[in-house]
């Protein structure tokens, strides 16, 4: 703007000398003819300004509204990254606590069937091997050989103590990944 205001300022100061000069020089025809085409070049010179400036403004306008526009693209596909993220680890800490659940029922059920399997098998070949032999009766525990474990604790017990430390797992995993997502 300063450019286009010294630009004009210069024209009008050379027209103002070169007039004081061509009056001295010129017939009155001369100058009328001659200030018509200077006013004239000088109407166009202010109009091709006042049109260059107003392209500018509007260039400038529409590229705030390009920039506007893209930056509000990228806010928005940056929130739904977000919110994508956030959704894939929720499933993930599911699938992980199903999975995990899972793979504690297949074991307790499993040691539970191999336990059993085995008392059986025991208690079997004890019958099936009892030739007039030697046989021995429990006096201090219960007798029932179908749901005892060795040592002082039955079958029972240790599936709730196994049961109550996967429990205490699953609990501080889905903490620990919930804790996690809140960083």
């Amino acid at each position: 703007m300063k450019k286009n205001i010294l630009v004009i300022s210069f024209i009008i100061l050379s027209l103002f000398f070169s007039y004081s000069y061509t009056l001295a020089t010129t017939s009155g025809e001369q100058i009328k003819n001659g200030v018509s085409e200077t006013a004239g070049g000088l109407g166009n010179a202010i109009k091709d300004t006042a049109n260059g400036a107003s392209n500018a403004v509007e260039n400038g306008m529409n590229s705030i509204k390009d920039m506007t526009k893209n930056a509000t693209n990228d806010i928005k596909d940056g929130t739904n990254n977000a919110n994508n993220a956030m959704n894939n680890a929720g499933e993930d800490v599911k699938n992980a606590a199903e999975n995990t659940g899972d793979n504690i029922k297949n074991t307790v059920e499993n040691a539970g069937d191999n336990i059993k399997d085995t008392t059986e098998n025991a208690d079997n070949n004890m019958r099936n091997n009892d030739n007039g032999a030697y046989t021995v009766t429990r006096t201090a525990t219960e007798n029932n050989t179908n749901n005892s474990a060795p040592g002082w604790m039955n079958t029972d017990m240790w599936a709730w103590i196994v049961v109550g430390i996967i429990t205490i797992i699953i609990v501080a995993l889905i903490w620990y990944y919930a804790s996690r997502g809140n960083k």
